[in-house]
């Protein structure tokens, strides 16, 4: 049933949340990107990227921006230039994503997306709804996009870091990734 519904998802296209328990959480993404024909993103590591090429060029010293970041991950208001920041290195994300999933009938496999959540307000939560509005239309790039969420439950909606996914539809556009499929998977 899941294997029959994300190679669906990869011939349709589209957006799909893949939920997983958190505890077996370690190594899906690698073996969901071995086994399916996704280009996996590791969001976080984009973002940083990205965050830190800006800081480069605007001459900032990146362990300045590293405690501005940390101080706003332990509670507040996230500081008006790293919110800023945060913003431009969204955008050059999607713009970087976007390049990727040029290719036709590219699905892009994003995890590992905990910073979407932290910066949800600062570019995060626009980076997530423009893209999977882009998935969802047929014409526009990317083909598909597939998000990886852990949770705690099976029931439990998709979420990142406390960060809800919408996703259209109920079921049509999440599915649940249990223990039998990934050991297969692994097995695979």
């Amino acid at each position: 049933m899941i294997r029959a519904k994300l190679a669906a998802s990869v011939r349709r296209g589209g957006f799909l949340a893949l939920t997983v328990r958190g505890i077996r959480l370690p190594g899906a993404a690698e073996r969901i990107a071995a086994v399916y024909p996704v280009r996996p993103v590791g969001l976080s590591q984009v973002f940083l990227t990205e965050l830190r090429a800006l800081t480069d060029e605007k001459g900032q010293p990146w362990e300045k921006v590293l405690g501005v970041d940390a101080r706003f991950a332990a509670g507040g208001p996230i500081p008006k230039g790293l919110a800023l920041f945060a913003r431009a290195a969204w955008k050059r994300v999607e713009a970087r994503l976007l390049g990727e999933a040029e290719a036709p009938r590219t699905v892009l496999f994003l995890h590992d997306a905990g910073l979407l959540a932290r910066y949800w307000d600062e570019g995060g939560r626009e980076l997530l709804v423009t893209l999977q509005g882009a998935a969802r239309r047929p014409a526009e790039a990317p083909h598909g996009l597939w998000l990886l969420c852990p949770v705690e439950t099976r029931s439990q909606l998709p979420h990142v870091d406390g960060r809800t996914v919408e996703c259209i539809g109920g079921d049509g556009e999440r599915t649940h990734l249990d223990g039998a499929f990934l050991d297969a998977l692994r097995e695979a």
